[in-house]
């Protein structure tokens, strides 16, 4: 390279070492697009255990991007957000939807090793994604009420795409119910005069097809129905008064 050569290069601005900033950015990028890589997306959860500096790095582009469109001083210029766009970068994401990912990608990683997303309600191995996937459906059956439902669209579409299924049996309907009821008020004692009267009866159902179970008579009850009430709240040598 001739003199001429570096002088017009400096001239354009042309820097012969990387700046600490550039380095820094092409680090963390190179990090968030193996994520991209690895999960689909770039929806870095901010909590994010496995690389928490990954995590802060991608709120602080978030902030970044508000200061870029703003006009304010700013670590984003035209050339990293097209960089960023290459991994589907969102650069608007509620709690909600952060939320809504975080268990998504909990929901598949259950579908993978079970083969379908018919999360129990009390899985012993993530009672969260349990009660989560019993909400997306109450919220789904909200939507298609017509009455209000924190459930988007877009999310709709990506639990289908995993296969999720909106219609769940009664049996698991009313214990997600029971399970709501013991998270309240700390008991399974539902009284008869409960306003939720379909769930009284139901629990008063349990009770006497559980006392069949214990003395070993003909029972509706699955065994894993057994199995879930009794990990929720139904203690053996208290079943004919505490459900």
């Amino acid at each position: 390279m001739t003199k001429n050569h570096v002088a017009l290069l400096e001239q354009f601005g042309f820097r012969w070492k990387a700046s600490s900033d550039t380095v820094s950015w092409d680090a963390m990028f190179e990090q968030l697009n193996s994520y991209y890589t690895f999960h689909g997306d770039s929806l870095v959860p901010r909590n994010y255990e496995s690389n928490a500096k990954l995590s802060e790095w991608v709120c602080q582009l978030r902030k970044w991007y508000k200061l870029f469109q703003s006009g304010g001083k700013s670590s984003l210029n035209k050339s990293r957000i097209a960089q960023l766009d290459t991994v589907e970068f969102v650069w608007s994401f509620s709690k909600n939807e952060e939320d809504f990912s975080t268990m998504l990608k909990e929901l598949q990683k259950y579908n993978e090793t079970f083969g379908n997303c018919d999360v129990s309600f009390n899985f012993p191995l993530n009672q969260h994604l349990g009660r989560w996937v019993m909400e997306q459906r109450k919220s789904y059956k909200m939507r298609c009420e017509g009455k209000a439902s924190s459930i988007t669209p877009n999310q709709v579409t990506a639990l289908e795409n995993i296969g999720f299924s909106w219609s769940i049996d009664e049996w698991d309907n009313m214990f997600y119910e029971l399970g709501r009821y013991h998270a309240w008020f700390g008991d399974c004692d539902v009284p008869q005069d409960f306003e939720n009267q379909n769930l009284s009866k139901w629990v008063a159902e349990q009770r006497q097809n559980l006392k069949l179970h214990d003395e070993g008579k003909e029972s509706e009850l699955k065994m894993e129905q057994v199995n879930a009430l009794t990990s929720l709240c139904f203690a053996s040598a208290t079943r004919g008064n505490d459900v």
